[in-house]
């Protein structure tokens, strides 16, 4: 019955206006850190210098990523890039630990700010203030999906924590990490089930209907080998 409604929201979604909404945040990194790379060095030596690509490279990049997640969301509509601005009022509620207290060592890729001026001169974009892009990138699509029975817009990002919010996500595959399959996420949420080879857990998740990992669909299918044999 899910698999059913779920394939007839998308037959709905190719026949209406779809809008991606991407985490430019995202791109500020991960294509960023394309960019750059370490001169190779001997076995032992400490790393070599920092070498920079062209922004051509960049830009190509850049542009061949946000190409695939249009096509693969099956978008009408150019995207609106959202970004995280100045301050956070998360900053300022964080009393026992401080907010992002591990990543404030985190250094900036070398064309950080010229992918962000790319971006903003080519696209529609959104900045957050006081707040960040996950929540502008939230509120544009409750707004949306409140218009209709179906959103018209697909959150696109490689978070996580963004899939709970009602509407169409979908995440792009990255280094290790798999692609999230366009899928529609309803108000009350979906709660897919982690396990490994030993968890009890494994049983039901075969039987009900979640997207597995890459990795998971291999433990599965192990396991229903060792059965056979």
């Amino acid at each position: 019955m899910q698999r059913k409604l779920l394939r007839r929201k998308q037959r709905l979604l190719r026949e209406i206006l779809i809008k991606p909404l991407l985490d430019g945040d995202i791109f500020l990194y991960e294509i960023g850190a394309c960019g750059q790379y370490y001169e190779p060095v001997e076995e032992g030596e400490e790393k070599g210098e920092l070498l920079i690509r062209s922004f051509d490279f960049v830009q190509e990049l850049l542009e061949n990523r946000i190409e695939e997640i249009c096509k693969a969301v099956g978008a009408t509509e150019p995207p609106t890039i959202f970004f995280t601005g100045k301050g956070n009022f998360r900053f300022e509620i964080a009393k026992t630990k401080p907010y992002k207290g591990n990543r404030k060592d985190v250094e900036k890729p070398f064309h950080h700010e010229n992918i962000l001026v790319y971006l903003k001169s080519a696209y529609e974009c959104i900045t957050a203030e006081d707040c960040e892009a996950d929540d502008e990138l939230a509120m544009a699509q409750h707004w949306q999906a409140g218009r209709g029975t179906f959103s018209d817009t697909v959150i696109c990002t490689r978070d996580k924590d963004l899939r709970m919010v009602p509407g169409w996500h979908y995440g792009w595959e990255c280094g290790l990490q798999p692609e999230f399959e366009l899928q529609w996420v309803s108000e009350l949420g979906t709660l897919t089930p982690k396990y490994d080879e030993v968890d009890k857990f494994k049983e039901l998740c075969d039987k009900c209907h979640t997207n597995k990992t890459a990795e998971e669909k291999a433990i599965a299918a192990k396991r229903r080998e060792k059965e056979r044999s």
